[in-house]
């Protein structure tokens, strides 16, 4: 039987996603002998381009940060809350992240966030899971307020030429 095991990394202090992952896999060392899978769940846009996923995707990150995951009732602002808290607990990269959190590049550009083009999202799949030591993606593709059309092509796209591509890929 195999299990998958979720852990928000963003919220690990100090540390960088590589290394938060590295610290989770040595705490859970032994889970590998029952058969874990290590699950990263993450938000993913896919388009034709880099740079039509980077201009479709800003919007709806921005939307889901501010209007969505857990900021409604504060009128969008518990992004920042959340990094005053991170500062509070002496966790600097922490906050930094949760600064960033509505920017889509700064999420793209750290492994926080798969946005591009087939090939680029395959590329950052790839380097995030042999940096971070997961081999199972938990995508995220219903971001924030994102239009049908563009969900449906994301998905459309990542299931035929993304999954193919990732299909034999172990990066462990």
């Amino acid at each position: 039987m195999k299990f998958a095991h979720f852990s928000h990394v963003w919220n690990k202090p100090g540390l960088t996603a590589a290394a938060r992952y590295e610290q989770l896999w040595r705490e859970l060392a032994a889970a590998d002998e029952l058969g874990f899978d290590y699950g990263y769940w993450v938000l993913v846009y896919v388009d034709e381009t880099d740079a039509k996923a980077v201009a479709k995707a800003k919007p709806y990150f921005e939307h889901c940060f501010t209007h969505v995951f857990g900021t409604r009732a504060e009128g969008g602002i518990g992004y920042q809350r959340l990094a005053e808290n991170h500062e509070k607990r002496g966790n600097p990269r922490g906050a930094e992240i949760a600064r960033h959190s509505i920017d889509v590049e700064y999420l793209r550009d750290r492994g926080l966030a798969f946005v591009g083009s087939p090939k680029t999202v395959i590329e950052q799949i790839k380097q995030a899971a042999s940096e971070g030591v997961f081999n199972t993606v938990m995508a995220e593709f219903n971001i924030g307020a994102i239009a049908e059309e563009d969900l449906m092509r994301s998905i459309k796209l990542f299931g035929s030429e993304v999954l193919p591509a990732l299909r034999d890929f172990e990066p462990y």
